[in-house]
């Protein structure tokens, strides 16, 4: 696996986003946060997803691409794990409404179709960057319209 995005301290209302906030978004919540900035999230890709992103220029990852955003507390230097948001790319019409992507949350809540259904349902409103929010690996990705 490869490190997509480094680890960022986070205030809750950044972590809750499934993207990696922007240097801006992070010093913004710094100065609004104060000592409560204590979250962390950082982004891994399996080597599919780092491949595809390694390269130069738009990119619709493909099948086979895993995303894992790694959800956080940060004490000092320690992060304690609070949870795991992953994407899958798929093959098939299954997930053709969310891109090909299945979305998955660890520890799990329950029902796995519930939250596929929410996740997909925000990451729609990135449907031309792949339903990918952020910039991966930082400071270089733009992705291309993915046609399915």
């Amino acid at each position: 696996w490869a490190k997509i995005s480094e680890a960022h301290h986070v205030p809750m209302r950044l972590w809750m986003l499934c993207m990696s906030p922007s240097q801006a978004m992070i010093e913004a919540a710094r100065k609004e946060n104060g000592p409560h900035f204590d979250k962390s999230v950082q982004v891994y890709g399996n080597t599919v997803a780092a491949a595809a992103l390694a390269k130069s220029g738009p990119v619709v990852l493909p099948v086979g691409s895993i995303l894992v955003k790694e959800k956080g507390k940060q004490v000092g230097h320690t992060t304690t794990v609070d949870g795991l948001g992953v994407m899958i790319k798929r093959a098939g019409p299954k997930f053709q409404a969310s891109g090909g992507w299945e979305f998955l949350f660890y520890p799990a809540s329950g029902d796995k179709t519930k939250t596929h259904q929410v996740c997909a349902a925000c990451h729609q409103g990135v449907a031309n960057h792949d339903h990918l929010f952020g910039d991966y690996p930082e400071k270089r990705i733009q992705v291309a319209q993915h046609r399915p």
